[in-house]
């Protein structure tokens, strides 16, 4: 009789009395069967290639049964909990700084003789990667298998990136470059925003991103690939910072002043960032063209802050306000259709309850589309309360049709206009992939 007791079970599988070696059916011997055995008996959760994972790390070299004498993946889960690397989390291993910044304390009727003069409070301990090695890291990385897929001549329906092109083909050699050297654009895309980290507290992360707009959209858009690289971390403000401005001035510090202290604080990030190294290369070695900069400072900003982008990169002919991307959500959906939304509102109120609830029985009966995208809208449409973004795209999308009629005319005919560019504009928007058609000016802008 031979029998085989499996790791985690206590009955004894039974072999036949007859045979002297084990019976393993279509596998060669005991490790197959058991690895068939564990990925079927499991669960039904697990797929192909995550059995060819585990098949990969038992021949993995250095890989050892011995060593697993005591080991328990609870014990593992304990370890990495209460691990802590001697280098720290960002190691300078690899490529993270720690710095610190000056921001100015500003005081409202408080006069100097210059910038300089103002009070300044140290910002420590802001984690950051110096822009220059993490471009020449990813640029000359051969072993990468992204190395192959970056695009270094510019698409025809990339405009910016075919006169960016154009015009670093225009310039003249750098003194010491071989006739036959070939200039490209590197574009890259920075993205920052704010990070909460739970659901039940207030911890949050403020990280800057930056892609490589060489490489394709569709490979930047799959989070698996992991192509974004992490560039700085912005810190909150020190709640010492109210202690030293009252200190300093002799009485607190006030919302806007705390406003303007975060806006600076963002500001000199980047000037920490955009070092001299980097700047050289800009204009004489790396020809780098940033075409994208999210979470910035709006065009109309009245803060009285000094742009990095404007102070490091106006005398190279580049307006960074040309450089930011729309961002959709809160430049769009939550600023300029809920503000044409709440007025459409207050019309349909100054006309009376009954043709608010005219409106509201048409966007109840408003019926479902799509997977997951028209759902069923609620009782009270008009009230615009608890709304997520969602739902102000959704009433976009359905508004004209229950919007029609409930206004006298001209003002029908003008809204049902207004309607129809806005959800026009937005379906442009949120194109994944265009065409030279829906490029067109007179099409795009509205």
């Amino acid at each position: 009789m031979f029998s085989l007791t499996w790791i985690t079970r206590s009955v004894a599988i039974t072999v036949h009395p007859t045979s002297t070696t084990p019976d393993y059916g279509p596998f060669k011997n005991a490790s197959q069967f058991r690895l068939m055995d564990y990925f079927y008996g499991r669960s039904d959760s697990k797929s192909l290639n995550t059995l060819d994972d585990l098949i990969a790390v038992i021949r993995s070299p250095g890989f050892s049964p011995e060593d697993l004498k005591g080991f328990s993946a609870k014990k593992a889960e304990h370890a990495l909990d209460i691990w802590v690397s001697s280098s720290g989390v960002f190691s300078q291993e690899d490529g993270w700084h720690e710095g610190s910044v000056n921001i100015a304390l500003p005081k409202t009727g408080a006069k100097y003789k210059s910038e300089e003069d103002v009070p300044k409070f140290n910002v420590p301990g802001i984690i950051y990667c110096r822009l220059l090695p993490l471009i020449k890291g990813v640029v000359e990385d051969t072993a990468s298998h992204f190395s192959c897929f970056y695009h270094w001549l510019p698409h025809k329906a990339e405009h910016a990136m075919l006169q960016a092109d154009e015009e670093i083909r225009k310039k003249a050699h750098n003194l010491g470059d071989a006739p036959g050297v070939e200039y490209v654009v590197l574009p890259m895309l920075f993205w920052s925003d704010v990070t909460q980290l739970s659901s039940f507290s207030s911890a949050v992360l403020w990280p800057i991103y930056l892609y490589f707009g060489n490489l394709s959209k569709y490979v930047r858009g799959r989070p698996t690939e992991f192509v974004a690289h992490h560039l700085a971390y912005i810190s909150s403000l020190p709640d010492t910072l109210k202690d030293v401005y009252t200190a300093k001035y002799g009485h607190t510090s006030s919302v806007d002043i705390l406003k303007f202290c975060k806006h600076e604080l963002f500001q000199q990030i980047w000037v920490l960032l955009f070092d001299s190294d980097f700047m050289n290369a800009y204009e004489h070695g790396y020809a780098i063209n940033g075409t994208c900069v999210e979470n910035w400072l709006v065009k109309d900003s009245l803060m009285p802050i000094q742009s990095t982008f404007s102070t490091h990169f106006f005398q190279h002919g580049i307006n960074f306000y040309n450089t930011l991307a729309p961002d959709l959500m809160h430049e769009f959906e939550l600023s300029v259709w809920k503000g044409v939304f709440t007025h459409l509102m207050h019309m349909l109120t100054a006309k009376g309850a009954d043709v608010v609830e005219e409106f509201n029985s048409q966007m109840r009966h408003m019926p479902t589309f799509g997977y997951n995208q028209i759902h069923r809208f609620w009782h009270d449409v008009a009230s615009h309360k608890h709304l997520a973004v969602r739902d102000y795209e959704a009433f976009l999308i359905t508004m004209m049709p229950t919007f029609e009629g409930l206004l006298d005319l001209p003002d029908d005919s003008t809204i049902a206009d207004l309607l129809f560019e806005l959800v026009n504009w937005l379906a442009l928007a949120k194109l994944h992939l265009h065409t030279a058609v829906t490029l067109q000016p007179n099409i795009c802008t509205m």
